[in-house]
């Protein structure tokens, strides 16, 4: 490797990681105090570094706000360890399912962060866009996924509907962890979920 080609490759783990530097400190600035306080001054001031370096590698706050909201929804997606194994017994793989989507991707406050991000930005075509086209993503993995967890389920007429109402019920929740109140109840309402997953699939599979 020539010194050239070495010290490029330098200066472009050093831009990668301010990058992920200024992503982290706006979801960290996001989820404690709101978007309408995740200001350039406050992000570089967050992330350790000037507010003209971020414009240097986001151009706009619009353009870092895709970035967030880019990253939030991806690192949800790696967390596909909340998928259960299929040889699970139907009641357990519910369980499972439902505790593990609950844990890894809607009770977490980075959830929050991502709508908080979405309602602020809902003035601008471009970003709204940009969700638009993420929440596709994430929508066509989650309803390919269901049924190889849930095989029970493959011939199913309604199964989309089905994982819209069992996804929606989850997002609703999650929104609802922004109100204190609204946290008692929530495991009995999660334990009713999957139930009535695991109630679909024995539907499904009764003669």
């Amino acid at each position: 490797m020539s010194p050239s080609t070495s010290t490029r490759r330098r200066q472009a783990d050093r831009s990668k990681a301010t990058q992920q530097d200024v992503i982290l400190a706006a979801i960290r600035i996001i989820s404690e105090k709101g978007p309408e306080a995740a200001s350039m001054q406050e992000i570089a001031r967050e992330a350790g570094v000037t507010p003209g370096a971020i414009q240097h590698h986001f151009q706009s706050k619009a353009t870092l706000m895709m970035h967030v909201l880019t990253t939030l929804v991806d690192e949800n997606i790696e967390a596909g360890k909340f998928w259960p194994p299929v040889d699970m017994p139907i009641d357990t793989r519910a369980q499972t399912l439902v505790s593990n989507l609950w844990t890894l991707f809607y009770k977490q406050p980075r959830f929050i962060s991502a709508w908080a991000t979405y309602l602020s930005c809902r003035n601008q075509p471009v970003l709204l866009a940009h969700i638009s086209e993420q929440r596709k993503v994430l929508q066509m993995r989650l309803h390919a996924t269901f049924p190889t967890i849930f095989p029970e389920l493959a011939n199913d007429p309604a199964l989309t509907a089905f994982i819209n109402l069992v996804f929606s019920t989850l997002r609703g929740l999650g929104l609802l962890e922004m109100f204190a109140a609204a946290h008692e109840g929530t495991q009995e309402q999660l334990d009713c979920l999957a139930d009535l997953i695991a109630q679909r699939c024995y539907s499904q599979n009764s003669p």
